[in-house]
């Protein structure tokens, strides 16, 4: 018999999940999964936050064993691998999946900066060098398709991830994160428990990495968008999908329905 299911945070890595993650813990008092402490534990580390990594292979055969879905102490579980982290729910406890789109380039740049402060090799290497290198190209794609770096994507593949995108994935945009949180707000029936904490969060969001822009039309941006083309489409794609979100789950007053329309406009002018 299916108890209660679960919210599923596939986290892309450097699209604004930081923030994501403080607000759904501290603004909608949900409970996750995060390992603090040296060793996996089913303890809480700190208010909300479960002592098991869901991040590596390793925490989540440690979640697996642990049954951690059926522990009825974790709200939802965020994790990078989307199918392994997929994995971990059950016919009792279903997962209901979200993630946070950013444009791949961006995603990119950002990661390539803020991994450059810890990878020794890396700290004389320029974004055009790591780009034109060994650059893993459409880790989305790859992702929501199952596919190993060493095999050449086809269209197959983007027909496959963008389907999984349409019919498992409930989206969200970097860029319009005031429509996000009020279409995951109205999808899984969350509510802000103290009056402006959200809006808190997002004046100081959370794991900021300055960085230079990769800009539009330069040889690195264009590069990376041939390697990319796949998460491209699957981007661009996953936009309509935001957009189209909105008819599920129109604005209730006036102050929504300005946001809404404002984020859906831009978006049509990007698509």
């Amino acid at each position: 018999m299916r108890n209660r299911d679960l919210a599923f945070f596939w986290h892309i890595p450097r699209s604004g999940g930081s923030t994501v993650k403080n607000i759904l813990n501290y603004c909608y008092d949900l409970r996750r999964a995060e390992q603090l402490g040296d060793a996996p534990s089913l303890d809480y580390a700190r208010n909300n936050v479960l002592n098991v990594d869901t991040t590596s292979p390793d925490g989540l055969q440690f979640a697996q064993e642990n049954k951690i879905v059926s522990t009825n102490m974790v709200d939802m579980i965020v994790s990078n691998y989307f199918l392994s982290g997929s994995a971990l729910f059950n016919d009792e406890h279903y997962g209901k999946t979200f993630t946070m789109l950013r444009h791949p380039v961006e995603v990119a740049t950002s990661l390539f900066y803020q991994r450059r402060k810890y990878i020794q090799a890396w700290k004389s290497m320029s974004f055009y060098d790591y780009v034109a290198d060994a650059y893993l190209d459409s880790w989305q794609t790859r992702q929501l398709t199952g596919t190993m770096p060493w095999v050449p994507l086809t269209e197959e593949h983007l027909e496959q991830a963008k389907n999984t995108l349409k019919t498992k994935v409930f989206v969200g945009v970097l860029t319009e994160m005031e429509e996000t949180l009020r279409q995951l707000k109205a999808h899984y029936g969350w509510e802000e428990k103290i009056a402006g904490c959200e809006k808190a969060h997002l004046s100081d969001p959370a794991s900021v990495n300055d960085h230079p822009v990769t800009e539009h039309g330069k040889a690195a941006w264009k590069i990376l968008v041939d390697k990319e083309k796949w998460d491209m489409a699957l981007y661009y794609y996953g936009l309509e999908l935001f957009a189209e979100q909105r008819n599920r789950y129109p604005p209730k007053d006036q102050a929504e329905q300005e946001v809404a329309e404002a984020a859906v406009a831009e978006l049509a002018a990007a698509v």
